[in-house]
């Protein structure tokens, strides 16, 4: 729509744009974008980033119940960034067809959803992951407080939570492995969390995506009550990969469906 500024007309009128050029009144015609004016190589662009969008889309609706609302403004496109990366590097050019290695994901590990808050500037200790045929395990190092661990002021307990995204990406098929927690105690004073592991059912074939939760509560009349915000809520990936062997779709049928899928 087209406004008079001053003695100035800007904006659109139709298949006019009215625009102001120093002194000067300009008018020009309106651009039309149709499918014919855009170049092989744009549309190219466009199917690459619509297929790592949806792809972005569905890691962030499987995690969604250990990552929460409580992301940054900017992570979903920088989601999105290495998703794009990840594909490019899979994708065979000459026949259009994925092909994932074990360590095709790793672009995202370390991936905060919350920049404001990294997992790595409140954890300090180093979770080590180890599988074993169709089990993953999350063996956590023995915890020196306050040193290995950050509280922020007014709350002494925090949820270290854990949980396993599993994707078959042949078969368009995806399931959140139950979340598993460590409540730690923070008593103000230096204490010894021990040495704990964490084991989680996985599927050959399979894209795992391992994510870590800081989830700060305080008690209260009503129980315990989350702390976490917007602007303080730690969660990162851990070592994503993919599981050795072929995916079983019998094994996979009954999870939730992706927008993603090697088949087609």
């Amino acid at each position: 729509m087209a406004r008079i500024d001053g003695k100035f007309i800007k904006g659109t009128a139709g298949s006019v744009v009215y625009k102001r050029y120093r002194d000067l009144q300009v008018v020009q015609s309106r651009p039309e974008f149709t499918p014919g004016s855009q170049t092989k190589e744009t549309k190219r662009a466009a199917a690459e980033f619509g297929v790592a969008s949806k792809l972005s889309m569905n890691i962030r609706r499987n995690l969604g119940s250990i990552v929460t609302d409580f992301f940054d403004g900017k992570m979903v496109n920088r989601m999105n960034s290495e998703v794009i990366y990840i594909l490019n590097q899979a994708l065979d050019a000459q026949t259009g067809i994925y092909h994932f290695k074990p360590d095709s994901f790793n672009r995202l590990n370390g991936f905060e959803f919350n920049i404001n808050s990294p997992v790595r500037d409140n954890f300090f200790a180093q979770p080590q992951l180890t599988v074993t045929e169709t089990t993953l395990n999350i063996k956590i190092p023995e915890l020196h407080l306050p040193q290995e661990m950050k509280f922020p002021k007014d709350e002494s307990l925090c949820k270290l939570s854990f949980a396993v995204g599993l994707f078959d990406l042949v078969h368009g098929r995806m399931k959140l492995n139950p979340i598993q927690n460590i409540e730690i105690k923070y008593n103000y004073s230096p204490d010894v969390i021990p040495e704990q592991t964490l084991s989680f059912d996985i599927e050959p074939g399979c894209l795992c995506i391992t994510v870590i939760s800081m989830q700060y509560c305080r008690n209260t009349f009503i129980g315990q009550v989350l702390a976490n915000t917007k602007s303080f809520n730690p969660v990162a990936i851990l070592g994503p990969f993919i599981a050795e062997g072929t995916v079983d779709q019998q094994s996979t049928k009954n999870w939730h469906s992706m927008d993603f899928s090697t088949e087609g």
